[in-house]
C-alpha cells in the first residue's frame, strides 16, 4: 500500500483512488502537493474571519515559541505604527490651529 506523508493517510485522501496512484516519485510529489492545498476553514480575525491563521496547526512544535514571539512583536509594531499615525495627525491638526 502507498502511504501519503503529507496527510498521513492510506490512499484515501484528496479523491485519489488506488488504481490512479502508483509508487512513482512524480505521482507521490503531485499527491503531496494536492494534499497540502486542501481548503481549510477561515478563522482570523474572530469578528469577521477572512483568512486562516493557526500557529498550533501549521508550525512545527520546536518553532512555535519563536513564531508566537514574532507574531506578538508584529502585533506590537502594528499597534505602535497606528499610535504614531494618530499622534502625528493630532500634532498636525493642533499645529494648524495655532498658525491661523
Amino acid at each position: 500500500m502507498f502511504h501519503c506523508v503529507q496527510c498521513k493517510n492510506w490512499l484515501r485522501c484528496c479523491a485519489w483512488t488506488r488504481d490512479r496512484l502508483t509508487n512513482s516519485k512524480v505521482d507521490h510529489k503531485v499527491h503531496s502537493v494536492s494534499c497540502s492545498l486542501r481548503v481549510q476553514r477561515k478563522n482570523w480575525p474572530r469578528c469577521c474571519p477572512f483568512m486562516r491563521h493557526s500557529i498550533s496547526e501549521d508550525v512545527p512544535l520546536g518553532m512555535r515559541g519563536m513564531v508566537r514571539r514574532g507574531y506578538f512583536g508584529w502585533i506590537l509594531a502594528a499597534a505602535g505604527f497606528f499610535w504614531n499615525a494618530v499622534t502625528i495627525t493630532m500634532l498636525y491638526v493642533t499645529a494648524l490651529g495655532f498658525m491661523v
